[in-house]
């Protein structure tokens, strides 16, 4: 098993990609890149990730297309575990053996991108089942935000209709929201499955971050047990962080849509303290 890695997860749209991106920075850890995510079979890929090593080149390059970043993998990992995103599947010797592979994969990686832990993305469900038989009680930075915000972003989007904006198009925009409720609810919920002695679950808010990002990426660090390092700090200073974006529901969706949203979110909004 893998120990010490660290899990960004969140229900999309709630931040992700950011903390991952600032995360990723750091030079202890290792993922899974764009290149390998493409190309599962060669682990060897992993060599790249060394590029970002420099902190000249890191600062430089980061943001350029083509360069290796941490992925959220998908392809990956439904190349080596073709169950994973069924959440409820039921592990099988035959199974566990091909995680025994992952673990290897894994760990090969690592040794090509010469890292001493860990890191990886993944939002929606929680996969808990599968994930605490590849890692041994890893970290997992869950991140939170207002949960408005992250179903007008699943409507702006238009997820689940990127191959079918007709029907989009065609659905009213309350029947859309509660849909897109119901998926924020789904995840919220099944997050529960990280949260026992399999995982060491941190909660992580998106809007602290934006405020006050040097304060709270020091403080996520210090939970993890990885020094803020120079390289982090650097990039942060050097990326926009998009403020005031919570809001923008308010002058995007009709009245009914609104009181809908929040009638069918009071649970996490009153939960997570974000006021109704």
């Amino acid at each position: 098993m893998i120990k010490k890695a660290i899990i960004i997860h969140g229900t999309g749209r709630s931040g992700t990609t950011l903390l991952n991106s600032i995360i990723s920075c750091h030079p202890s850890l290792g993922w899974i890149s764009g290149y390998l995510d493409k190309f599962p079979e060669y682990p060897r890929l992993s060599h790249f990730n060394k590029i970002l090593d420099s902190d000249f080149l890191k600062f430089h390059l980061r943001n350029l297309k083509g360069v290796p970043k941490s992925a959220e993998a998908y392809q990956f990992w439904n190349y080596y575990l073709n169950n994973f995103d069924n959440i409820d599947f039921n592990y099988t010797e035959l199974e566990l053996s091909k995680i025994k592979k992952v673990v290897d994969v894994i760990e090969r990686v690592m040794r090509y991108s010469n890292k001493d832990r860990f890191l990886m993305k993944i939002t929606g469900m929680s996969r808990g089942a599968l994930l605490k038989h590849i890692f041994d009680k890893p970290y997992v930075l869950y991140i939170t935000r207002d949960p408005r915000a992250v179903v007008y972003s699943y409507y702006k989007q238009r997820w689940g209709y990127k191959y079918d904006l007709l029907t989009f198009k065609n659905k009213k925009q309350e029947a859309l929201i509660a849909e897109y409720c119901e998926k924020y609810l789904s995840f919220y919920y099944d997050k529960n499955k990280l949260m026992n002695n399999d995982f060491k679950f941190i909660n992580v808010s998106y809007e602290k971050i934006i405020k006050s990002p040097i304060t709270e990426i020091d403080k996520i660090f210090n939970k993890v047990n990885l020094d803020f390092d120079i390289s982090v700090q650097r990039y942060l200073k050097s990326i926009y962080l998009l403020k005031n974006t919570n809001k923008a529901y308010l002058n995007k969706l009709s009245k009914t849509s609104l009181k809908l949203m929040e009638d069918k979110l009071i649970y996490p909004l009153t939960e997570m303290k974000y006021n109704p």
